[in-house]
């Protein structure tokens, strides 16, 4: 006969599960606005991360993309004032001189400051529209969030434009969904 270590029972009761404690927990809104904002910190994380994979790996001094010097080029030209020469994607040769000028560096470091920042917001905007549908679980919007920003890192190789384009379109969604949600 087998003998086990657990406190014998003083009634005919079933013991009570551990696993209550933490379900009143979790009822709770701010806990679970605590482990939503931790989720989000982590999904940043993890797409900056993955986003500076190639820079990190092999010291590169310079902004990873083919369309880089391009931006550089219309950086300039946004810088000197004359914005309307800058090409067909004013919007991002207007924000890396402005990133530079608020960070007192050069151009090139702002432009991979732009791009590098880009990509992980790309994952959090997904990570929003996701989570704002209401339907899924914590699992999906984090999946959805990482797995976007993990696209971007393929897309971010010197499409800034197209970076800044998807990170504002999927925030912008994530808005609309939240405030129709809401009723506003």
């Amino acid at each position: 006969m087998a003998t086990t270590n657990a406190p014998a029972k003083a009634s005919g009761a079933p013991a009570p599960r551990r696993s209550a404690p933490i379900r009143a927990a979790w009822a709770d809104p701010r806990v679970r606005a605590v482990a939503d904002a931790a989720l989000v910190v982590a999904v940043g994380i993890i797409c900056l991360r993955v986003f500076q994979i190639p820079a990190r790996v092999h010291d590169f001094a310079f902004p990873v993309g083919s369309d880089v010097s391009v931006y550089l080029w219309w950086s300039r030209v946004a810088a000197g004032a004359n914005v309307s020469l800058a090409g067909g994607r004013p919007g991002i040769a207007v924000v890396i001189p402005t990133v530079g000028a608020l960070l007192d560096v050069g151009l090139v470091p702002a432009v991979a400051g732009v791009q590098y920042a880009l990509g992980p917001a790309v994952g959090l905007a997904a990570a929003a529209l996701a989570r704002g549908r209401g339907t899924g679980s914590r699992v999906a919007w984090v999946t959805g969030g990482v797995l976007a920003g993990v696209w971007a890192t393929h897309m971010g190789d010197g499409y800034i434009a197209n970076l800044g384009f998807a990170a504002t379109f999927l925030a912008a969604g994530s808005h609309t969904r939240l405030s129709s949600c809401w009723g506003r």
